[in-house]
């Protein structure tokens, strides 16, 4: 009798377990798929990761194939927010690409044209012994610009309302007043890359995806402290 009565709870039990497993499932396959589109929408710069050198003569080609990374990092990261709280089919990345495209290609060409002189100065620099502190100004300046970029696409996919002026404003002020969040961003990139390279299939199938559920999380605290506090 005893056992009958406790059957349904052990059956409710193992319906959470399924459901907590399904829901690690479905992650898994949001990460693949979106890792699968932000390439499929950046395959000029796939090809020349893949077949090309960085090099002072190459770099304005890898310039040019960085510019549909801006919208299709966007829509990656909106694709994923969504997935996580309502929907993970395509057409939410494909809809988030179209409306965040002009918002997020034209508040990172400024930070585009810093990236592009400091790889140019880093690559004329690299064949010269000397002048190491100008070498390691470039590198902090590409770091900082970079980090910048990669959260102003958290800013556009996290507060969708905002204007370019106001996401690029938002974004400096963010900067400055959670700095130490800022720059773990640029940490978890670095260090998932790494991690992941060890086993190559991983990077090529989930790296991308991954680093962005990674950025996302990290970044939820910085817009709950503009939230709570009204930084605009």
């Amino acid at each position: 009798m005893e056992k009958n009565i406790r059957q349904p709870e052990i059956n409710q039990k193992d319906s959470y377990k399924l459901f907590h497993h399904l829901s690690y499932l479905n992650y898994i396959i949001y990460t693949f798929l979106g890792t699968l589109l932000f390439w499929l929408f950046n395959l000029p710069l796939l090809f020349l990761l893949l077949t090309m050198e960085i090099k002072l003569s190459t770099l304005p080609l890898f310039l040019l194939s960085f510019l549909p990374v801006a919208p299709a990092f966007t829509a990656l990261l909106i694709y994923l927010k969504e997935a996580k709280e309502k929907d993970g089919t395509p057409k939410v990345f494909l809809l988030a690409y179209r409306r965040k495209f002009k918002h997020s290609l034209l508040g990172c060409l400024p930070v585009l044209v810093v990236i592009g002189l400091c790889s140019a100065n880093l690559l004329l620099l690299r064949v010269t012994i000397q002048l190491t502190e100008l070498k390691w100004l470039n590198l902090f300046l590409l770091i900082v610009a970079l980090t910048f970029a990669i959260n102003y696409f958290l800013v556009v996919a996290t507060a969708p309302s905002l204007s370019i002026k106001e996401a690029l404003l938002l974004n400096l002020q963010l900067f400055i007043l959670k700095s130490s969040r800022y720059m773990l961003s640029f940490m978890i990139i670095i260090s998932s890359w790494l991690l992941l390279a060890l086993v190559p299939i991983y990077l090529a199938l989930f790296g991308v995806g991954l680093i962005a559920i990674l950025l996302l999380l990290n970044f939820a605290p910085v817009m709950e402290f503009a939230r709570k506090h009204s930084v605009r």
